[in-house]
């Protein structure tokens, strides 16, 4: 499934004027490095994406019942000087997921993204809600 939803999200994302310099995932996430025109908000783009990948997992419900997106996003800035640090990031994603340790759940690589770079209000609870 991953490759098709993935070149779902890439047309969305193109549909919108972003550019996808990079898409990878984990079993439970997705990254994606890309671009984002003036006159779009991450905002709009993203619930634009995540409307239309949505609406192509519906007919496979049976066999991928138990896929939804989380209400919410992460996004980050990236500078463009580190743009091949980043994409090595997002493009091995299965590869540091598989392997137990420090970022081998979703929860752990947002936590440990957070603090290595100070974000200020980075409160548990609120980026990782009890449902």
């Amino acid at each position: 499934m991953e490759p098709e939803l993935f070149a779902i999200m890439v047309s969305e994302f193109q549909n919108h004027g972003c550019q996808v310099l990079e898409i990878g995932g984990s079993d439970d996430h997705v990254h994606v490095l890309h671009t984002l025109p003036r006159a779009k908000s991450v905002a709009q783009v993203m619930a634009a994406v995540k409307a239309v990948s949505s609406r192509w997992m519906f007919p496979r419900a049976k066999q991928y019942e138990w896929f939804e997106w989380q209400d919410g996003y992460g996004t980050f800035s990236a500078d463009y000087r580190h743009l091949n640090k980043v994409r090595r990031y997002v493009r091995n994603q299965r590869t540091q997921h598989a392997t137990p340790g420090k970022l081998d759940t979703f929860k752990k690589e947002y936590t440990a993204m957070l603090t290595e770079y100070d974000y200020p209000d980075f409160t548990p609870e609120y980026v990782f809600p009890t449902p």
